[in-house]
This record gives structure tokens, C-alpha cells and sequence, in this order.
């Protein structure tokens, strides 16, 4: 039997305590998707964000994994 992610998602959430880390991990998951919408916005690949940003491209494929 397969759960879908939202139904996951709203299980794990109802335990107070995963719901209080889930939520003060916003601030970075909004500045990923920032991140994210940028890169996209200017045109870049993973691999010349990360050259200029002097990292690697995995680094960018962690922060943008909602991709």
C-alpha cells in the first residue's frame, strides 16, 4: 500500500514536536525556493549557478531539490 505525500505529510505534522521543527525550518526552505526561482528566472543551470557561487553543483541540486 502506497501513502501519498501529502497524507505523510499530514500524519507527521500532527505530532506537535515535528510540527515545531518542520516550521522553524521555513525561513530556509524560503530562501531555497528563492534561490531556485532566480537561478530558473536568469536562465542558469545548476552547474554555472554553482561556478559562480563558487560550489559545486551538488551543493545547488540540495538547495534547489524541490526542482
Amino acid at each position: 500500500m502506497t501513502v501519498s505525500f501529502e497524507k505523510l505529510k499530514a500524519r507527521l505534522l500532527a505530532n506537535p514536536k515535528v510540527k515545531a521543527e518542520y516550521d522553524a525550518l521555513a525561513p530556509e526552505f524560503d530562501i531555497a525556493a528563492e534561490l531556485l526561482k532566480a537561478r530558473l528566472g536568469a536562465g542558469l543551470s545548476q552547474t554555472e549557478l554553482a561556478a559562480r557561487m563558487g560550489t559545486s553543483q551538488s551543493t545547488i541540486a540540495r538547495l534547489g531539490a524541490a526542482e
